[in-house]
């Protein structure tokens, strides 16, 4: 055998190895692929299920995080166990941006109810607060007026509301208090007088009286609107002395 025939041999016997390696690396890859494209419907259904199965965070968890969303759940999560019908949302949210604040609204709001939404929300920093169509009494209202500050508050069409139950408006902080549908009369006027000069004041669908509403516009610092519940005598964007 010639030293060229020897060589060939080598040659040969070398692209044989590279083959048999390029096949199996070949075979290993289609097998790898194989097996991930079997896994992954079974993969994704594990992830499913531990999606469901693992545990909501609490309320606890969720503040630690700082994420409002997850802090927003949590409370909406505890409304719904507590039977409280209502939302919360960061105002970031849903509306322009106006720093670390939180929108609350509920309905159907009872006494023990609005205690216990003051020690879910009392530690948060408030942009509105709308309580509507709730049986809750002036012991609620009190609760409620617990809150340090509340810059927009929307209390609406909840009956066992009384004259007397307005002097607990006086304790917070607000910017703009909505007062409507309520059964409040002339003897409330003390009161929302006093809440007139430190907010803006609308208060419509009340039981005033035409000289109880031109009494209170004559204190108020703006007043957007006074309907006497009768009558349906609007004033709209008056101010004090122009009655």
């Amino acid at each position: 055998m010639t030293l060229d025939d020897e060589a060939d041999a080598v040659l040969a016997s070398r692209y044989a190895r590279q083959e048999e390696l390029i096949t199996l690396v070949a075979k290993r890859t289609m097998l790898t692929a194989v097996v991930a494209l079997l896994a992954t419907p079974f993969l994704f259904l594990g992830w499913l299920v531990w999606l469901v199965v693992q545990p909501a965070p609490t309320l606890a968890e969720a503040t630690a995080s700082g994420h409002e969303g997850r802090i927003a759940d949590a409370i909406n999560r505890t409304f719904q166990e507590e039977r409280i019908d209502g939302t919360i949302y960061h105002s970031g949210e849903r509306a322009k941006p106006v720093g670390n604040r939180w929108t609350v609204r509920v309905r159907q709001l009872d006494d023990r109810q609005a205690a216990r939404l003051v020690e879910l929300v009392g530690d948060f920093e408030l942009e509105s607060l709308t309580v509507e169509e709730s049986p809750m009494t002036d012991a609620g209202l009190a609760e409620l007026c617990g809150l340090s500050e509340i810059p927009v508050f929307h209390l609406s069409a909840c009956p066992n509301l009384s004259d007397h139950g307005m002097t607990h408006l006086r304790t917070p902080t607000f910017g703009t208090v909505h007062l409507t549908r309520l059964e409040i009369t002339d003897d409330a006027l003390d009161d929302l007088k006093h809440l007139a000069r430190s907010c803006f004041v609308d208060v419509s669908n009340c039981r005033l009286s035409r000289e109880g509403s031109q009494e209170l516009l004559a204190q108020l610092r703006q007043l957007w609107s006074v309907n006497r519940f009768s009558e349906n005598i609007w004033w709209k964007n008056r101010v004090a002395g122009r009655v």
